[in-house]
């Protein structure tokens, strides 16, 4: 790697054990960070990410482990001195100050001429949408406004990384989503390095560059959402992000198919070439990806009995059961919808190259 080529910041298998407990919060993550990327720590509650963003932040120290900001070790800075923005779900805004004397906070702590502050700020809170709310207390505001006063303080003094915790956790939907795509935007307009805490799949997959799948205090796979959605690097991975056929099977090695799958032979244009053959394997299909076909198909198909259907509106998940019991679920329109009552049969299908293949061990 040239220095051009130089992760802007890295972690280089970084670990943190507490007192008490046999396994770690964190353990042996190492992650490449690159200057304007947006990464977002995506995975359960105690999975290890926010432990992971504290360490970055400085509120935790490392067990083992480096925490490199362009080549330079950080982990004996404290936090002040690491000059990183951080959000927080709970806004953690100083209520005796205006939305003004807030954002202004971190730039008169780094004693920034009074002129040059008041227009800093006024050009961030015309940023998130907030001039005309500058002499206003946070007890005034909404949950969306007060989360904006706090992004645009993490803003404000052009920090070299922004931390963001689960920011909008507390916020409803509509507002959620509208929020995210400020936060996006702003953070592609001003070149930002994010880092950013969720355990919301559609918020990590709507908003990140890359997402790190963390597990058990590992990060099972990094990837672009894209390919963390179409081709999971383990079963966890698989049914975390999005909702998914898993089927065990066999594979031939050396040519595209599978055999012994309780569905019959499951052909993909994947994974199979790495395989030894007769090695179990699982069949990942995303129910999206299985429609409704007018006969049955030999291969890369099957009869299914409805057992159940659900309406979430735009579209209807299907749950069935295939050959030797095998449960499949597929989500159709309305409109198909309904000849896949309860009891009834239906023949389904699916293309080679929506078939992903991953060991049954991973």
């Amino acid at each position: 790697m040239t220095e051009n080529d130089a992760p802007f910041l890295r972690l280089d298998a970084i670990v943190k054990r507490y007192p008490g407990t046999p396994a770690p919060a964190v353990d042996g993550i190492s992650v490449d960070i690159q200057r304007g990327e947006f990464v977002s720590l995506l995975g359960p509650s105690g999975s290890g990410k926010t432990t992971t963003l504290l360490m970055i932040a400085g509120f935790e120290l490392p067990s083992e482990g480096r925490i490199l900001l362009e080549g330079r070790d950080i982990v004996g800075l404290p936090p002040h001195r690491r000059n990183f923005g951080m959000v927080f779900q709970n806004y953690a805004l100083f209520p005796h100050m205006t939305v003004a004397q807030n954002v202004a906070y971190p730039l008169e702590l780094r004693k920034i001429p009074t002129a040059e502050v008041r227009a800093t700020v006024g050009r961030y809170l015309e940023m998130v949408g907030l001039s005309g709310l500058a002499g206003r207390r946070p007890t005034e505001l909404s949950g969306g406004q007060q989360q904006r006063v706090a992004l645009a303080r993490a803003l404000v003094f052009s920090p070299p990384v922004v931390l963001m915790d689960e920011p909008l956790g507390a916020l409803d939907k509509n507002l959620r989503e509208q929020l995210q795509v400020e936060i996006k935007e702003l953070q592609k307009s001003l070149g930002i390095t994010l880092i950013y805490v969720t355990h919301d799949q559609s918020e990590a997959m709507t908003m990140s560059d890359r997402i790190a799948v963390f597990n058990h205090g590992r990060i099972d796979q990094i990837a672009p959402p894209d390919r963390i959605y179409r081709r999971p690097a383990t079963r966890f991975v698989g049914e975390f992000v999005g909702d998914s056929n898993m089927i065990e099977g066999r594979a031939i090695a050396g040519e595209i198919g599978l055999a012994d799958s309780p569905l019959g032979r499951i052909t993909c244009t994947d994974g199979t070439s790495v395989l030894t053959s007769g090695q179990p394997v699982l069949v990942m299909i995303r129910p999206e990806l299985v429609r409704l076909s007018n006969r049955p198909t030999p291969q890369n198909g099957a009869r299914l009995v409805v057992s159940r259907t659900t309406n979430y509106g735009d579209r209807v998940l299907v749950e069935g059961i295939g050959p030797n019991d095998t449960p499949l679920r597929l989500r159709v329109s309305a409109r198909e919808a309904e000849d896949c009552r309860p009891g009834s049969q239906i023949d389904v299908a699916w293309d080679p190259e929506d078939v992903h293949v991953l060991p049954r061990s991973a």
